[in-house]
């Protein structure tokens, strides 16, 4: 089933210790593309029994400590894989209610565009707890988002709801959301 989506909140202002230079900003937006254009990918491929999907894009995951769900001996996917279209895919079957895959957050490195681990529990340090905003999100997965977004290497992490809407998380920051036409 198709699902149309339309951008609310474009843009809200990213705060940056350091102004990024001319140079550094053509680089994060060209970064930003690659997962905006994979979140609305999944999201106009996903099914009725879609569970949402938490996608954490990085270039190190040297701090931010995780570990994997379910059964391990359990059929999945073969990992790593490449290409907007084939990771869409993958995705869009995993999270579905069926699969044994479909909880925790997948993981992509960022610079060439992989999908390198599914299904991870992810435990973000509390001493980002003390640097969120007043107006934080009430669910658990919006809230690891959120402070996974905030861990040195980490570039974006991006959440789609079960019901379609889609929010891009930067530095702690909602760098972009959207919603399905269903809401």
């Amino acid at each position: 089933m198709a699902h149309k989506v339309r951008l609310i909140n474009l843009f809200q202002r990213e705060t940056m210790a350091i102004t990024p230079t001319i140079q550094e900003h053509s680089m994060i937006l060209a970064d930003k593309s690659f997962p905006n254009l994979l979140l609305t990918q999944i999201n106009l491929w996903r099914s009725n029994s879609f569970t949402g999907v938490g996608i954490v894009f990085y270039s190190g995951l040297e701090e931010l400590p995780s570990a994997s769900l379910g059964n391990l001996n359990a059929a999945s996917p073969r990992l790593p894989i490449l290409g907007i279209s084939a990771i869409a895919r993958t995705l869009v079957k995993i999270s579905d209610i069926a699969s044994p895959w479909h909880d925790g957050f997948h993981m992509i490195e960022t610079q060439s565009r992989t999908l390198t681990h599914l299904s991870r529990f992810l435990a973000p340090p509390l001493s980002t707890l003390s640097q969120l905003p007043d107006n934080r999100p009430s669910g658990a997965r919006q809230m690891t988002a959120l402070t996974v977004s905030m861990i040195k290497d980490i570039d974006y992490v991006g959440i789609i709801g079960t019901t379609g809407e889609i929010v891009v998380y930067r530095n702690g920051y909602i760098l972009e959301k959207a919603a399905s036409d269903h809401e």
